[in-house]
């Protein structure tokens, strides 16, 4: 039996390892698992379900490619089961970005799953903070989501989300597919679709730190 990490491709990564900077990730799950509305119409979904096993499994691949010698660190914004509130969150990133600033590159991601009233609306977003240094990480994660699932590509928007214009990161925010069309919500429920979106971003996180990070950190 394959495993899902037998298609995490250290190898393909080493020829980055030596040119990086040290990397703090930032894993932010949005929503608890009884955030009110944060669910399929049918019940079948909530959306905490799909966004900790992304962040999760996010994890894992750190924890591996600090295995292989990658100075990559990663902490979670709402560790807890229950809801976690924005200030909370906001306030742990904070004091995240001010430990690490100094000496490594920090990056936030929030992981989410669509909704909309309409159920035909479909694909996957990143949002970015207007007035951040966010957007080329952004385009990265957006083009190898989009390339790889071959699910409509809605693009890099601008939207003023309390965990984008307040905290001190470059910070985005990725709804991978929607849980209230009937096929997305399908994939969004399956293991390997979170499996290739877990892998897919700890992937970008590599390749912006790569060819941005020296920049990012001066």
């Amino acid at each position: 039996m394959i495993d899902w990490i037998d298609f995490f491709d250290i190898e393909q990564l080493e020829e980055y390892r030596q040119e990086l900077v040290p990397i703090t990730l930032i894993l932010d799950a949005g929503h608890g698992w009884n955030t009110a509305g944060k669910r399929s119409q049918d019940g079948t979904l909530r959306e905490n379900q799909f966004n900790c096993a992304v962040r999760d499994k996010i994890g894992v691949l750190c924890s591996i490619l600090k295995s292989h010698n990658f100075d990559i660190e990663y902490y979670f914004l709402s560790p807890e089961h229950s809801d976690t509130s924005l200030d909370k969150r906001v306030q742990r990133e904070r004091e995240i970005y001010l430990n690490n600033k100094s000496k490594r590159l920090c990056l936030g991601l929030s992981i989410h799953a669509d909704a909309f009233d309409k159920s035909s609306a479909n694909g996957t977003t990143t949002f970015i903070n207007p007035s951040s240094r966010s957007r080329l990480f952004a385009e990265i994660v957006q083009k190898n989501l989009t390339n790889t699932t071959q699910l409509r590509n809605r693009g890099v928007k601008e939207k003023a989300f309390k965990i984008l214009r307040s905290t001190y990161s470059p910070f985005i925010l990725v709804e991978c597919a929607f849980m209230t069309n009937p096929v997305e919500r399908e994939l969004l429920k399956t293991d390997s679709f979170r499996n290739l979106n877990a892998i897919i971003l700890i992937n970008s996180v590599i390749e912006f730190a790569f060819n941005h990070g020296k920049t990012f950190m001066k």
